[in-house]
């Protein structure tokens, strides 16, 4: 007979590979499975950073797991040395009919059949050991997932309201293709544009004619960054298109001087757009060479300016020069 000390002898040593392979499995599965929510986090909700409860809490389990399998690993690799177990083992041989050279270490699971011993099915200690650690990391990462479907849905509410009242101060100020992005249709980081024409822009390429303004509304429904494109000449000397180009700035900015700037946002209709240096260097280049200044304002907004075109042996018909102005606020994606 059995005393109850057997019965769990016999118990502890079924149970033991099962715990040490199933948490070994769930350590791997921890790793993966932090790994795996963080990049979803990154992803779907265009986080920046990870979210360190749960990684913490990922890395925890798994080393934990790690280390409660390797311990059961060597207590179960004891059991051939165990005299409790070896002299339990002569019993149950003395008490069966057991192969001739069996023992004297035999399998838990062939003595637990023998005595009629009930041990945990292999498959609630799998349930128990890997899925019950993974789903208490889903459950801490589960309430960050549902703020940031709610964030990212307020942002997109907040930034086509944004769009829709840039779009209309440029109708209203006779802009032609008036286009803005739709935020429902892909989000979007670094914000939406809207776009129109002063005039011109009815051909796809640029064209001398053209003067295109595009203002870029972040996720919070804010003016993140201004730009003008205005056709190039080359026909014309560069102080002609340059002059053209001052003209039609001040025009520009006359009309988007009614959209609304964020409160403690810099000055985006005070930098001088055209800067000397930049004229210089156009000046230098011009016509078949590109040409680049930048400069920081006070405020703390930048403005870039630039002469695009391309190599004279690979300029035609359908090839273009245009001057880019942008006016951006580094700090509107912080």
């Amino acid at each position: 007979m059995l005393t109850p000390t057997d019965r769990k002898l016999i118990q502890k040593y079924t149970l033991l590979p099962l715990l040490a392979r199933d948490g070994l499995t769930a350590c791997a599965v921890m790793l993966v499975l932090t790994e795996a929510l963080t990049a979803a986090d990154s992803v779907f909700f265009h986080r920046r950073d990870a979210y360190r409860p749960g990684v913490i809490l990922g890395f925890v389990l798994a080393v934990l797991l790690g280390a409660g399998a390797i311990v059961c690993l060597v207590a179960a690799r004891r059991r051939s040395t165990d005299p409790a177990w070896l002299d339990l083992c002569d019993r149950t041989l003395r008490a069966g009919p057991f192969a001739p050279g069996a023992g004297p270490d035999l399998p838990p699971g062939t003595v637990a059949h023998w005595w009629e011993i009930p041990t945990p099915p292999a498959s609630a200690v799998t349930v128990g050991v890997v899925l019950l650690p993974a789903a208490v990391l889903l459950s801490v990462f589960l309430p960050r997932y549902g703020a940031g479907a709610r964030q990212i849905e307020e942002s997109k509410q907040l930034a086509a309201a944004g769009l829709q009242s840039v779009a209309a101060t440029l109708e209203e100020a006779g802009c032609t293709g008036v286009w803005y992005s739709d935020p429902y249709d892909q989000y979007a980081d670094y914000g939406y544009y809207v776009s129109g024409y002063l005039s011109g822009g009815e051909d796809v390429f640029i064209t001398p004619e053209d003067v295109k303004v595009s203002v870029l509304v972040d996720n919070r429904g804010q003016v993140a960054e201004i730009e003008y494109i205005l056709g190039v000449d080359i026909q014309q000397t560069p102080e002609e298109n340059l002059d053209r180009a001052r003209t039609r700035l001040e025009e520009a900015t006359r009309v988007l001087q009614g959209i609304p700037i964020p409160d403690g946002a810099g000055d985006y209709f005070a930098p001088e757009l055209l800067p000397d240096d930049f004229a210089e260097k156009m000046t230098a280049a011009y016509p078949y060479e590109e040409a680049y200044t930048w400069y920081d304002t006070d405020d703390g907004l930048t403005v870039s300016t630039d002469y695009c075109t391309d190599p004279e042996e690979e300029y035609g018909q359908y090839d273009s020069a245009y001057i880019r102005v942008r006016v951006s606020d580094p700090n509107a994606w912080e």
